[in-house]
């Protein structure tokens, strides 16, 4: 049978958002701030992925804006995010281990946008000055991504473990390509740990 459109999971987090956001939008506009951000970003991610399926379902022969269309981030464009970071002052070292296996679409975009989010929440809330790590730990049939910071910003400020919209819909994304993940406090700083299924 088909889904009802309500029950997508874009459509959830976006309207989990938007009641987050009127609930505190008085009494907390950062948590707001963080909730509209969410949906901007969500919105926006659904809407790329959907051009691009709509662009697979088309017969060959598109038009040339259509051809021209990016496709999606892989692992080897994590450099990409990493240096406006380090140009903001914090410090991001970057290590693997194991030998590198195969991933499905699906689950390259997850690790991508594990990163991606660690590292706006790393710069957002912990700030220049603190020094992060990015370790990739590939596994027989498991990809782990460990990405960890030690606060040495702005510590005060770092997410509780119990918050964040971005780490709810990073969750949902890891779940959907079959991993799982799991964050937290560490120390002065924050942890993100995420795994993924790989093949040999």
């Amino acid at each position: 049978s088909v889904r009802h459109h309500s029950d997508s999971p874009v459509i959830k987090r976006i309207v989990l958002n938007a009641a987050g956001a009127r609930q505190v939008y008085h009494t907390g506009p950062e948590s707001a701030t963080q909730a509209l951000d969410a949906i901007e970003s969500v919105g926006t991610e659904a809407a790329q992925e959907l051009a691009r399926l709509l662009r697979l379902l088309k017969p060959h022969g598109g038009t040339a804006d259509e051809e021209k269309q990016s496709p999606l981030p892989t692992l080897n464009d994590i450099h990409e995010l990493i240096e406006p970071v380090r140009s903001a002052g914090v410090q991001v070292d970057m290590k693997a281990s194991g030998e590198v296996g195969k991933l499905d679409p699906s689950v390259i975009h997850a690790a991508y946008r594990v990163v991606q989010e660690s590292l706006t929440n790393i710069s957002k809330h912990a700030g220049s000055g603190t020094n992060a790590l990015i370790d990739l730990r590939w596994e027989p049939r498991t990809l782990t991504l460990n990405i960890s910071d030690d606060g040495g910003g702005r510590p005060e400020n770092h997410l509780d473990g119990t918050s964040g919209y971005g780490l709810l819909g990073l969750k949902e994304r890891v779940e959907v390509a079959g991993g799982s993940i799991e964050w937290g406090p560490r120390n002065r700083g924050f942890f993100l740990s995420a795994r993924l299924p790989s093949s040999p």
